[in-house]
């Protein structure tokens, strides 16, 4: 018996796995599948990392347990076990809903029940651990080597589905830089900077507060510029068409067409060197040097994948440990791992601003046919971290005025740094600059569209003097066509006005906005005058999409929202689109594919997110029929991207109309439940899916 019962120091290692497999393996790599593109660390690097640490912590569990007596090591042993099961049941089925951890904070006080069921869901289980532990040791290293299997087996489905695109993390290494991207002309240069979710106002109060009139030397302020939607991915077409979205056509075709056939492809018809730095994908339309914009710092590519590393440990440490040791690890947004880890150099807004210092570093004059130059920034957009000094404070803020203030200050010295560069290297006077943003910061007087008021400053070729400010009735669709007279290039595609010389008075203007009440419908708000006039804003128009057609081809990876090309497959029962997503908005949401019969089944993949909130709505149901046929049901517990995956056999394919229904009996409007003011009958938020042939039995 005692052979049999002697937890040899083998076994007690195959113990000793399975919690340190849970924390630094299953855990982290879990996260990690679900937000790939949060991360720079790569798979196999994550793998090795973390198979090495959990080896490392599992060898430490073991050592205790040897210099144990068999009584207690056999306690020890069962202990050990149940530990590992715990971790994982705790991570996979008592995650809480906290809200969503972006740094605004965690109210704890309001978890106190959840707190209560973990403290008596770890004390039994300890509890038996200890009365059972003759029992338990004996099946301890067989179950630990099940449970990791199984769990490995899982993790080995989700990495073989891992897909990258051209621009997937990484892609802004410094390896990948194109020498010819710093490279400005001597002879004409235009400098086109948008940095995303600048105010009009708050750029000229920190004008103002640091006294930089005269450094932007020949700039003109336009005060009443509007932007045209709240969404990036409406304004950088705008930017580029000259055209507002106006619903004729889906917004993906809008947004490829404008980078199609922009006024950027115009000039490099005309023999403009096109250099392109995108926060958004351009790479449908022409360019002579284009770069992602980096996402790890170019001094500490290796510090960002260590910071990657440590803050998966940290997520998986919060997700698998119990209630009352979760305040621990979030320290309060300052994570135990990560906050030794972290600095200014991989925190996003951070990297952002030192990549535009190098790159103001580095320009010089190179080539000698005229050059366009355009660079898309992210800050002074959320979440925000710096403090009025400019250092990071540590943490995420608060979004308010003052810390949005504060995160635009630095962006405003560093356009300030750009002006003087170009002075330096002899091409200031020949240039066309502009300055500004694709919408305003969300920080408007009340009675004005949320994020209206877009910066916009503009130093013709040959101007000079202190910043002047300007009340002509401007709009970013005019940028293309300011850009395109300035340079002597007549285009009657580009629509849009010049405001190079346009005088103050009166002008109607757009603004558009997907709005939440009203099923697949654009909101378009009238502004007859002034933005600074409430009496300007006329009644609202409700504007129909249009669609396209809904052919799909086996194997093409859909991403809906106005960034993808799904739209044309959502029918009854969705919201209007986010940039990267679409909210269903009723009990049931359907899609329509037009598809190619079939002789062998198909694999589906859809990736979402359920709609749950805490006490509130603790789950999400979710059935997919397929043709009226049942092909899956789950049940979210939490409110991140997952991905539902069902085979579907080749007879369900019995026309040529595909119909994909999520049926979604909990789907419940934050206003009943008391969490928000928002009206939609939400269930899930999908993100994307895909159809594939099954390779036939042989």
């Amino acid at each position: 018996m005692s052979h049999k019962n002697s937890l040899a120091p083998g076994a007690l290692f195959l113990i000793a796995l399975l919690p340190a497999f849970n924390l630094a393996v299953f855990g982290p790599l879990t996260i990690y599948l679900a937000n790939t593109d949060e991360f720079s660390v790569t798979t196999a690097g994550l793998l090795v990392i973390n198979l090495l640490m959990a080896l490392g912590v599992a060898m430490v569990l073991t050592l205790p347990g040897l210099l144990l007596n068999l009584p207690a090591r056999r306690i020890y042993g069962s202990v050990l076990f149940v530990v590992g099961v715990l971790l994982w049941a705790q991570g996979s089925f008592f995650m809480h809903d906290y809200g969503v951890l972006d740094g605004r904070g965690i109210d704890w006080s309001a978890a106190s029940i959840p707190g209560w069921l973990d403290f008596a869901f770890w004390a039994v289980a300890l509890l038996l651990a200890l009365v059972l532990a003759p029992r338990i040791s004996r099946i301890a290293a067989f179950g630990s080597t099940a449970f990791i299997l199984f769990q490995a087996a899982l993790l080995g489905v989700g990495l073989s589905q891992i897909e990258h695109g051209p621009e997937a993390p990484g892609a802004g290494s410094a390896d990948a830089f194109p020498d010819g991207i710093h490279a400005y002309s001597a002879d004409r240069n235009i400098v086109h900077v948008v940095l995303d979710n600048f105010q009009t106002d708050v750029f000229a109060a920190l004008v103002a507060e640091q006294g930089l009139e005269d450094d932007f030397d020949g700039f003109v302020l336009y005060r009443e510029n509007t932007a045209v939607a709240p969404h990036t991915s409406l304004a950088i077409p705008a930017i580029f068409s000259g055209r507002i979205y106006d619903g004729s056509e889906p917004a993906a075709n809008y947004y490829r067409e404008a980078m199609e056939h922009g006024f950027h492809s115009t000039l490099f018809e005309r023999g403009y060197t096109v250099n392109l730095i995108p926060s958004m994908t351009m790479r449908q339309g022409p360019y002579t040097n284009y770069l992602s914009l980096p996402k790890v710092s170019l001094a500490s590519g290796g510090k960002r994948k260590i910071r990657d590393v440590a803050f998966l440990l940290d997520l998986s440490l919060f997700r698998q440990t119990p209630h009352w040791l979760r305040p621990w690890f979030y320290n309060q947004n300052n994570w135990r791992l990560l906050n030794r880890v972290s600095e200014p150099n991989n925190i996003k807004s951070f990297v952002q601003r030192q990549f535009f210092e190098q790159y103001i570093d580095t320009i010089h004059v190179d080539i000698d046919r005229p050059a366009y130059h355009f660079i898309h920034l992210w800050p002074p957009h959320p979440p925000f971290g710096t403090l009025p000094s400019g250092r990071w404070a540590g943490r995420v803020l608060d979004n308010t005025r003052e810390n949005y203030t504060n995160e635009a200050r630095p962006m405003t010295r560093l356009l300030a740094n750009l002006v003087q560069k170009l002075k330096e290297i002899g091409v200031y006077d020949q240039s066309l600059i502009i300055f500004q943003s694709d919408h305003g910061g969300g920080f408007e007087p009340d009675f004005m569209p949320s994020r209206l008021l877009g910066m916009l400053a503009v130093k013709p070729a040959g101007s000079r003097g202190p910043m002047r400010y300007s009340d002509a009735p401007t709009s970013v669709t005019d940028v293309a066509a300011t850009i395109l007279e300035e340079v002597g290039i007549s285009d009657t595609s580009i629509p849009g006005k010049s405001i190079l010389g346009m005088e103050s008075g009166h002008r109607i203007r757009h603004f558009v906005y997907f709005g939440n009440d009203d099923d697949r419908s654009l909101h378009r708000v009238v502004i007859d005058g002034s933005p600074y006039d409430p009496d300007a804003y006329l009644e609202t128009e409700l504007i129909t999409m249009a669609s396209e057609s809904n052919r799909y081809r086996y194997g093409d990876q859909v991403d809906v929202g106005l960034v993808g090309s799904g739209g044309r497959y959502l029918k009854t029962g969705w919201s209007a689109p986010d940039d990267r997503h679409v909210w269903s908005n009723d009990h049931s949401a359907d899609l329509l594919l037009t598809v190619e019969p079939t002789e062998t089944d198909l694999h589906l993949a859809v990736d979402l997110i359920p709609h749950v909130n805490g006490e509130a709505l603790p789950s999400q149901r979710v059935e997919i029929l397929v043709n009226g046929r049942k092909a899956l049901t789950w049940v979210g517990e939490e409110q991140s991207k997952q991905r539902l995956e069902a085979t579907l056999p080749a007879e369900w394919v019995d026309s040529s109309q595909l119909h994909i229904r999520f049926v979604l009996p909990d789907a419940a409007s934050p206003a009943d439940l008391g969490t928000g003011g928002d009206l939609r009958l939400l269930g899930v938020a999908l993100i994307g899916f895909q159809l594939r042939h099954l390779a036939p039995d042989k």
